[in-house]
Formats: structure tokens, sequence, C-alpha cells
């Protein structure tokens, strides 16, 4: 029989399949054969599919109260009707026409729902199930399984889904079941009379935040499934449902995780902490990687009721109230509610940017964090919002704007002595920058468009290469004049807005940032040079001239700086010779295409105190992917 390997994969699910397919977890079902010598395959008859079910008949409820030699007599039987139906299914139909004429299935809910049933009958009733609408191919044969409203009374029959067996095998059950549903099939599940009613997707969304990886990717893979289904009503009873209270606790949810993720950063003093931030970040990292997948199956309605929960539920209360902390030098508590860390809120910002494309859900965070006027309506929902009576009009627009005072704590971030925060803040902006640029906000952005890969020559901002840059230039130029960028429609007011100022601010800024390490300075080098070569820079002469002044100037801070360093280190070693042959290694290793941006920034090192993922050792032997 054909097995989702999901099902094997549950805690303890080898086991009970081993014992389903007499010691065959990923084979078929062993052909027919002759009755023959002992040790020889099963035979399969419909006299043999008689006699079990004869056998099951005669079980009473109080046998399997009992417990004992009954209850491993009655999962055996269950065990070999399994073994003879599928077998049946793919060689003879009479097998499951008997199957439905005996009305085993509805035997088979009534024992599931029973209060005083053992768990290892249920156990292997619910893995009966699971693999009989796996492996069911005749359309009759399916539509029997789903009809009658057996399968809906067992999707609500109350278990005990602490037992750390029963529910994997429940949820599995029900993912089988959704990986079945199509416009047709929808209808057994869907039910309008005597109210609207979908119990395989309310069901499975209560476990949306189970403690078991498997239970939670069943759940998303059941939701995707659900979302898909192209049907007015069961897309209105859906829509309904999240936006009263999935979407609302996903996004408290996700919530919750960045907290936790701070918590574990604040108490992070050395590499040896980077594990338990590890954990934090790959469960909030897992979460919105789900979300990306509702908003890319591009169903309007879902994608504006998310956007919507996600940006009043957690993003712009949570993460811009972690950048008001930037010049608190503690984690701090709002009343009862933790404040992120800037360095944790500016790493997650990044990461919503990396992962999720909807404007509607990136235009009001960018706007919030570089605009220098916005909407009366993001105003009020942001952290310690703003009066409308402060609200301006301006002469070309009916919308109300107000001052953006949180765009002052961004710059604040880029001007931070905080390496970290600082560095971080750096990667937002070339977030914002880099999505604002993708034509249609559905594509990753590929970090190697503005660079040469073939070495750090190329891939610098000096003089060398200008031939390859500066046909780069005209290219770009041809594409500004001659396309409108949806994706640029979305963040290019903000960006129009800021006249630079922003991105200047964090350029001057570098002259305070010595960057001695040098992977930290690579990484800085990408972000200006990714900037720069966007077509906000390029089509503006006056904004390219203050781009390279300040470039300019940040170069001449920093060679003074080395020049200081060199003259410091021969003076004190007395062997100035060895310091240039090191000085020039050091620079031969650099010689390398630049880092990308979202795989370094990305990176929950960046969460550890800079002077640990800043140090000599850790530049040697291990680097971050």
């Amino acid at each position: 029989a054909r097995l989702d390997r999901s099902v094997c994969s549950w805690p303890g699910m080898a086991g009970i399949l081993q014992n389903l397919f007499g010691g065959s977890t990923g084979g078929s079902v062993p052909p027919r054969t002759g009755t023959g010598a002992a040790g020889s395959q099963p035979s399969y008859s419909f006299a043999r599919l008689q006699q079990l079910y004869d056998r099951l008949s005669k079980f009473r409820e109080s046998d399997l109260e009992k417990g004992g030699d009954k209850v491993v007599e009655v999962v055996e039987t269950v065990r070999q009707i399994t073994e003879v139906l599928i077998w049946g299914e793919q060689n003879d139909t009479h097998f499951f026409d008997f199957f439905c004429e005996k009305n085993i299935l509805a035997d088979f809910v009534k024992v599931i729902g029973l209060p005083k049933a053992p768990t290892a009958v249920k156990l292997q009733l619910l893995q009966t199930l699971s693999i009989l609408v796996l492996n069911v191919r005749n359309e009759t044969s399916v539509y029997y399984l789903l009809s009658n409203n057996h399968i809906n009374r067992l999707i609500k029959t109350p278990l005990n889904f602490e037992d750390e067996e029963i529910l994997p095998l429940y949820i599995t059950f029900i993912k089988s079941l959704a990986m079945r549903l199509d416009k047709e099939t929808v209808k057994f599940f869907f039910l309008q009379y005597p109210e609207p009613t979908f119990h395989l997707y309310v069901e499975a969304t209560r476990f949306f935040d189970n403690r078991d990886q498997m239970v939670r990717t069943a759940v998303r893979t059941i939701t995707l499934q659900v979302y898909r289904i192209d049907d007015k009503l069961v897309r209105r009873f859906v829509l309904l449902h999240a936006a009263e209270s999935y979407f609302s606790q996903l996004a408290y949810h996700l919530r919750d995780l960045w907290l936790r993720l701070d918590a574990a950063a604040s108490g992070a003093k050395e590499q040896q902490d980077l594990s338990a931030i590890q954990r934090e970040h790959e469960l909030q990292q897992d979460l919105l990687v789900y979300l990306s997948d509702v908003f890319e199956l591009r169903v309007d309605e879902l994608t504006e009721v998310l956007a919507d929960r996600l940006l009043n539920c957690a993003m712009l209360p949570v993460l811009l109230k972690g950048v008001l902390a930037v010049k608190a030098h503690t984690a701090i508590i709002d009343g009862h509610q933790r404040v992120l860390m800037p360095s944790v809120a500016l790493f997650l910002i990044r990461q919503v940017f990396d992962i999720i494309r909807v404007p509607c859900l990136l235009e009001p965070l960018a706007s919030a964090l570089v605009q220098p006027s916005i909407p009366v309506a993001l105003a009020y929902v942001l952290p310690q919002g703003i009066s409308p009576t402060s609200a301006s009009s301006p002469s070309n627009s009916e919308e109300d704007y107000s001052p953006n005072w949180l765009r002052e704590h961004f710059l604040d971030c880029l001007q931070s002595s905080d390496d970290a925060v600082f560095l971080l803040s750096a990667s937002v902006l070339h977030g914002i920058l880099r999505r604002a640029e993708d034509r249609d906000l559905g594509k990753p952005h590929d970090e190697q468009s503005a660079l040469q890969a073939d070495g750090g020559d190329s891939a610098g901002v000096t003089s060398d290469g200008s031939h390859t840059k500066a046909q780069l230039v005209e290219v770009e130029r041809d594409e500004v004049a001659g396309s409108t960028s949806v994706a640029m429609d979305v963040c290019s007011g903000a960006f129009a807005d800021c006249k630079l100022d922003v991105y200047l601010t964090m350029l001057q800024a570098l002259d305070r940032h010595p960057m001695q390490h040098p992977e930290t300075l690579a990484v800085f080098v990408r972000i200006v040079s990714d900037i720069l070569f966007t077509p906000l820079v390029l089509s503006n002469v006056a904004a390219r001239n203050q781009v390279w002044r300040a470039l300019h100037s940040a170069s001449q801070a920093t060679a003074c700086r080395l020049k200081e360093l060199m003259f410091d280190c021969m003076r004190q070693n007395d062997c100035g010779d060895g310091i240039l042959d090191i000085f020039f290694d050091e620079w031969e290793l650099q010689r390398t295409p630049l880092p990308e941006v979202a795989r370094f920034c990305g990176d929950p090192q960046r969460l550890l105190p800079a002077s640990v993922w800043s140090s000599p050792s850790q530049q040697r032997g291990t680097r971050p992917p």
C-alpha cells in the first residue's frame, strides 16, 4: 500500500506499521498467494475477510473493558482486516463492497468513541482509517468513506489528546483527509445545515501551537490545503473563522515567540548560550515561513485579514516598541509586558522583510520606520500613538498625515554606539530598499544582481572594476526610465519623502564605528554597495553626489584609524615588517565575494553580544554561513 511518509515519522509509528504489514513499513502489501507451507506469505481471499468480520462482530464492549488477551485479539483482527482490504482495493473490488455492506466503518468510529475502549484499540483503528484514506483509489470507495457523516463524527469525537500517541495519529488522520480535499470532496466536510460547520478545519486549528513540531506541521499543511479550495461558501466560512479567532491566535503566538527569543538573547553572554537562542529563533522562523505560505496563496481576503492581525497584534506594538528602546541599555518592562531589546527587534524586522513579500504588510512597517510623515490611521496604532488633533493635511492629498516621531528613534539606531544595533539597523534599511526594488514583491531578490561575484575588487566600492559598474549603472538607469515597478509603488513613497537622509545618517555614523572585524566590515560594504546601486540613488544625480561624499568621508576616517592602529602596533612591538605582513595576509583573505546580508544578519549569532561574534577567534574557523 502507498503510505504517506509523514505517517511513518510519528513517535512509535514505525512499530505500529511494522506490526500492521508483517514487518514492512515502506513496501507494498504482499501479493495474493495460496495457503502454502508454513512461513509463506498470507493469502487474501473473500472468505478470509468474511471470517475476520465474523470474529470481530463477536466482540462486545465488555470485552474491551476487560483488557488483556481480548484487547490483543481485537487489535490483531482489525490489523488483518486492514491488510485484506488494502489488498482487495488494489485487486478485487468485492472486498471493499463487503466492507461497505457490513457498515464496518460505522463500527470502527463507534469503538473509537467509547470512553472505556483501550488506547491500543483506538490507536489501531485510527491507523487503519488513515491507511484506508491514503490508499483507496476507486472513486466510489472514496465517496463511501467520506459519506454518511461517519468521518465528521469521528473528527468531533472527544479523545485523550494529552496522550502522546493519540494526538499524532488523530492529526495524521485529519491530514490524510485534507490531502483528499477538492471542490467536490469538500462537500462531505463542509456542512451548511442546520448551520455552517467545517469540523476538519476547525478541529485542526486547535493544535496550531502544540508542543510537538510534527503536529504543528500537520496543522499547517491541513490549513493550507483548505485555503486552496476555490469554493465561495467554504471560503466565506474560513475567512470568518480566521478573522474571529485563528489569525489573531497566530499573531499573538508569534508575539509570544518573539518575547521568548528576546528573553533568551538578553541572558546570552557567550557562545555557549547560542543553542537557546537558536531554538527560539527556529520556532519563530518556522511560523513566519508558514505565514508567508498563506500569503503566497494570493487569496486577497485572507491576505488582508492576516496582514491586519499581524500588524496590529504583533509587528507594530512589539517590534516597533523595541525600536523605541534604543536608548535603554537593558531589557525593560512596559507594564506587564516585556519590551524587546533594540537588537532583537531590528533582527526580527529584517526577518520579516526577508521572508514575507506582501505589500499590505510591508508598506506600513517600512513607512513607520523611514517616512517623515505617516497617515493618521497608521499613527494611531503605533506604540504610544499620537493625538488626532496633531494631524495635518497636505494640500496634495485628501488623507490626513502626521509627523512620524518613530522615525527619529530608527535614526537613533543608525547612530547607536552599539555595533550590533548599528549593523542590524543598517541591514533593516537595506532589506526595506531591496524589497521595494523587487518588481512584484513575489520573488526573492538576488543579492548578486548589484555586484560582481568574482572577487573583492569588483565587489568593492573603490575605482577598481569601474567599467563593470558603469555598465551596471546604465542597465539600471534604463530599467528605471522604461518601467514602473509595482513594488516601488509600495515603498517608494516612504523613501522619496525621506530624501536619503536616513541612508546618509547610516554612512555618517560609520565614522564613529571602527568596524575592526573584517567580516562585519564586508557585510557593511555589501549593504552600502547594494543601496548605492538601487534606482532610488542611481536616478538622482544630487543623491549620488551626497552618497559619494559621505563614502569618501567614511573611507578617510577608516584609513586614519587604520594608520593609527598600525603605528601603535609597530611602536609597541617594534616589528613593523611583521605587522605589514599580517595586514596583507588578512587583506588577501578578504578578496572573496562579499557575504549575503540576509544570511549574515539573519544568523541568530548576531543576537549575542557583538564582542563575542566580532572577536578574532570567532572570525577564524567559525564563520557564519
